[in-house]
């Protein structure tokens, strides 16, 4: 947590400085600008101790279990104000660029005393793995916009990014024939009526004769069939 001047407090400091020069060249204007200086800076001391003695806003992240690449997410924050007055801060999350290519930022967020804003933005992953999404940081205006304070909040979550399987929820993909391949199973022969010599086997009560081999018979001493498969890679 840092705290720094704001712009509104540069400003008036500068404005402070001139008048203090322009005091030097004319003697009249000497008190007002000392008068001014030492005003701004009791007020300045003052914001800056009411910013430290206020609680610091707090951002929960809330990401989905999974996602899937290419398919787009929305990721919510839920910025909360525990103190007893309102706040306006700045947001920025710094996320990887295989997740957003810029970082998403909101500016201005006004927060009632005691109250809650949420937040959401949309992103596209590009690439599977695990991500691991950057700190929150959240940056306060004081009550008088004098300062400003900048708190990181870094929980270091990891979105689990998987493939996309759209795809294969389509009839074609769902075919027996090209899971089988996928897994790298070869498609069994088929045994048939067709025409293509498969094996030889012995004879069995109720085998059609006209598939007795009778020259394998002869050599085997037993009835002997030929067993047959469906045509394949045929030119029709």
């Amino acid at each position: 947590m840092t705290v720094s001047p704001g712009a509104r407090l540069v400003r008036l400091a500068l404005a402070a400085a001139l008048l203090a020069a322009a005091g030097v060249i004319a003697p009249v204007l000497a008190p007002p600008a000392r008068l001014v200086a030492a005003g701004l800076l009791l007020a300045a001391l003052g914001d800056l101790l009411r910013l430290r003695l206020a609680a610091t806003v707090q951002v929960e992240r809330r990401i989905p279990a999974r996602a899937v690449v290419g398919a787009p997410l929305r990721i919510l924050l839920r910025i909360v104000n525990r103190s007893d007055s309102p706040r306006l801060v700045d947001v920025v999350e710094e996320l990887p660029e295989d997740l957003a290519p810029h970082e998403p930022a909101f500016g201005q967020v006004a927060l009632a005393p005691r109250a809650t804003a949420d937040l959401a933005y949309d992103v596209v992953p590009r690439r599977r793995g695990d991500l691991v999404l950057g700190p929150s940081i959240v940056l306060e205006r004081s009550s008088l916009a004098l300062w400003r304070r900048r708190t990181v909040h870094d929980r270091r979550q990891v979105l689990r990014v998987h493939p996309d399987v759209r795809h294969l929820r389509r009839a074609a993909a769902l075919d027996p024939r090209r899971v089988l391949a996928a897994y790298g199973v070869k498609p069994a022969r088929r045994r048939g009526d067709g025409l293509d010599f498969d094996a030889l086997r012995d004879y069995v009560p109720g085998d059609d004769t006209r598939r007795l081999d009778w020259a394998a018979s002869a050599r085997r001493g037993r009835p002997v069939v030929r067993v047959l498969r469906d045509e394949r890679h045929h030119q029709v």
